[in-house]
């Protein structure tokens, strides 16, 4: 016997973390970035947000998706969309007080940060090292 939501939530969780790689390597790879199109990111982007907005706090595998909440945050442009990557971030640290997460929080915001000086680029983990921002741990 399985326990069917379960199994469903361990689906969830690594689809999440199957998504945000592939986002990852074409966000933080130039020569990528430049070659695919828009749509395959924007279709990558609603998926993270489709894969992780109905997961429950109370989900046991809800701790495992910090990382795929923030590179879904590197990608958040309007504040309703940045307020829930935030409010699901501070969730999260509640159930597994993480370094990485607060880490995640503070990387965010100073990504945020840029955008509305007007001084973001489309590789954000460039523009993070050229800022000397230690994210490894995000």
């Amino acid at each position: 016997p399985y326990d069917e939501a379960e199994i469903q939530s361990r689906f969830l969780t690594g689809s999440a973390h199957r998504l945000a790689t592939c986002l990852y390597i074409i966000q933080s790879t130039p020569s990528l970035t430049e070659r695919v199109p828009d749509k395959v990111c924007e279709t990558l982007i609603q998926d993270i947000y489709d894969t992780l907005s109905p997961m429950p706090d109370d989900d046991p595998n809800f701790k495992a998706t910090g990382w795929p909440t923030f590179i879904y945050g590197t990608t958040a442009t309007t504040p309703e969309l940045r307020a829930w990557v935030m409010d699901r971030l501070k969730r999260l640290v509640a159930v597994c007080p993480w370094g990485f997460l607060y880490s995640a929080i503070d990387t965010l915001q100073i990504l945020w940060g840029l955008d509305a000086e007007g001084k973001r680029t489309t590789n954000w983990v460039q523009q993070l090292k050229d800022l000397n921002v230690d994210f490894l741990m995000v």
